[in-house]
């Protein structure tokens, strides 16, 4: 069982937020702005985008770990790895205690790494034979156990994931989400206080990347601290 001290101030707990949008909206780049209280940071680089990060922190305050996807042949059978790669690392991260800030970018990509796994696990053909229910249900057990693992861990975590839009039967409106199959999309973001929507506002040199933090009704977003509806997309604002 976790203890929790509760004379500390909702200002001494690790930020643990999510962050969904679409591609080019900022979600990758706005890691640029990490404070200095929120490094060293380490980067799960799945999508392959920290090349937006380059030259912005000191040497080893953001450490980029990115998986290999394959071991290559194996018999016939390509191994994927990625999902065994990034327990490990976690794994280790824990132990170490040596960040202060654990980035997943993104979850979305990090969930196919684990269905692969699943898949390669459970069958004797190749991970690109369609999932089972069986698999599918295995590999969404196995993402909420390493999001309660990250939960746990004593630092910020930043959960990057794409969206998706998602439409009521009976109203038809269409609502974004994070890309997540299945009930994850609705499950995973009860996990965190903050759950951001990643968008742009204007265009060409007035082009701003910001965040909502409240509903509107066309996507889901929530904020436990005071801030308004939507704000510039800044980490400061998170550590203070």
């Amino acid at each position: 069982m976790q203890e929790i001290d509760a004379s500390e101030s909702a200002s001494d707990q690790p930020v643990k937020v999510q962050i969904y949008g679409e591609t080019g909206t900022g979600k990758t780049f706005s890691l640029k702005t990490l404070p200095a209280v929120a490094l060293p940071a380490a980067l799960f680089d799945i999508d392959l985008g920290s090349s937006a990060l380059h030259e912005n922190f000191e040497p080893g305050k953001m450490r980029i770990f990115r998986p290999q996807r394959t071991s290559g042949d194996m018999g016939g059978r390509t191994e994927p790895l990625a999902y065994k790669e990034i327990a490990e690392e976690l794994n280790k991260l824990n132990k170490e205690g040596t960040v202060k800030t654990i980035v997943i970018d993104s979850m979305t990509m990090l969930y196919s790494a684990i269905l692969d796994h699943v898949v390669y696990k459970g069958k004797t053909k190749n991970i690109e034979s369609a999932p089972t229910l069986q698999e599918y249900g295995i590999a969404m057990r196995l993402t909420l156990k390493m999001i309660e693992a990250l939960i746990s861990m004593n630092v910020n975590v930043i959960l990057i994931c794409h969206e998706s839009a998602i439409e009521n039967e009976i109203s038809g409106i269409i609502k974004g989400v994070p890309a997540l199959t299945g009930k994850l999309g609705s499950i995973v973001p009860r996990y965190f206080d903050e759950i951001y929507h990643s968008k742009t506002e204007g265009s060409g040199t007035s082009l701003k990347y910001v965040w909502d933090t409240a509903p509107k009704g066309l996507y889901i977003a929530r904020s436990r601290k005071e801030m308004p509806a939507t704000i510039p997309q800044d980490w400061g604002q998170l550590f203070t």
